[in-house]
């Protein structure tokens, strides 16, 4: 009788088999795999979205800096008593060469001068890095307003950039003045400007291209610039 009650206690804490083993550790290795695949995607996913996020960001910042600068183009302050020469208000020297001359005043009105902003592309190869494109803005004092502001006439007050991994900067004047309509005669009213930045991003280790374009159309302040 003792016996048979020590058999059966045995029976019932005999453990799995071999075979119930293999089986559990296969479902266990689908399910660790299938758990980190999904990690990795879902995390390189979102190593992408900010990155896009961040460019988009570098994007607009940029463009607008340009926006705001393209809407005083031409811009004078009568009371200065300095004819601003209209052939200078929009400068396009090449499609990636912009340059946008106006009369800088303060949140009160009051004159602080005349300014020429640049807007062009340098290329940057640092020491052990990728080579590539940055837009820098140019603010410069003109010299001698009366006689005009170029490049040539003005004094950089310090260029700096302001977007990296440039691939693309174009600039087009759209809605040239016709002939006979005053000083004004032949100058853009707007332009049109088409910026594109990327470069590669490492998402665990692969190095991945991201690149992304905008584009806008700015109107020159001046009333002097619009039909």
């Amino acid at each position: 009788m003792k016996i048979a009650k020590h058999v059966s206690f045995l029976k019932s804490q005999s453990g799995h088999s071999l075979v119930e083993l293999m089986v559990a550790l296969a479902v266990s290795m689908v399910v660790i795999s299938g758990t980190y695949f999904g990690y990795t995607f879902f995390n390189r996913q979102q190593e992408l979205l900010l990155t896009q996020t961040n460019l988009d960001r570098n994007l607009l910042g940029a463009l607008e800096l340009i926006a705001s600068d393209a809407r005083m183009a031409g811009y004078q302050q009568y009371p200065s008593g300095v004819t601003l020469n209209p052939a200078q208000a929009i400068q396009i020297t090449s499609s990636s060469d912009l340059s946008l001359l106006f009369d800088n005043t303060n949140s009160s009105g009051v004159l602080l001068g005349r300014v020429l902003v640049r807007y062009y592309l340098v290329g940057y190869a640092p020491s052990g890095g990728v080579a590539r494109n940055r837009l820098y803005r140019d603010r410069r004092t003109c010299n001698a307003p009366a006689s005009g502001c170029t490049v040539s006439s003005s004094t950089s007050t310090g260029a700096e950039p302001i977007l990296d991994w440039v691939q693309q900067f174009v600039v087009t004047g759209m809605h040239q003045k016709a002939s006979g309509t005053g000083t004004f005669a032949g100058q853009f009213q707007a332009i049109s400007i088409t910026l594109a930045a990327g470069g590669y991003k490492k998402v665990e280790g692969v190095a991945t291209p991201i690149t992304k374009s905008m584009s806008i159309v700015v109107r020159a302040r001046n009333v002097s610039l619009v039909p």
